[in-house]
């Protein structure tokens, strides 16, 4: 399941599902609340600044509550560049 400008899709890789339960679909919509929150989750306007795969995670990863892996921004930005430095 991902989300572009388009909307949201789902691809089922598996042939065998050939008829989607109210169950699946249930835990479809559920996915879809729980990726909402991650606002970078579409990849657009992907910063210039970002040089490398980490700092690109890092961004998508970011939350609308302002955390990213549970650590707030400014922290684990801050962590990524004090090893950087060293």
């Amino acid at each position: 399941m991902y989300e572009d400008s388009n909307g949201w899709h789902t691809e089922i890789l598996d042939d065998r599902i050939e008829q989607i339960s109210p169950s699946f679909n249930a835990l479809m919509e559920n996915a879809k609340e729980v990726l909402s929150h991650y606002v970078n989750r579409r990849g657009d306007r992907v910063p210039s600044q970002l040089k490398t795969r980490g700092q690109l995670s890092l961004w998508l990863m970011e939350k609308d509550d302002g955390t990213m892996m549970g650590l707030k921004k400014q922290s684990l930005w801050q962590r990524v560049r004090n090893r950087l430095v060293r």
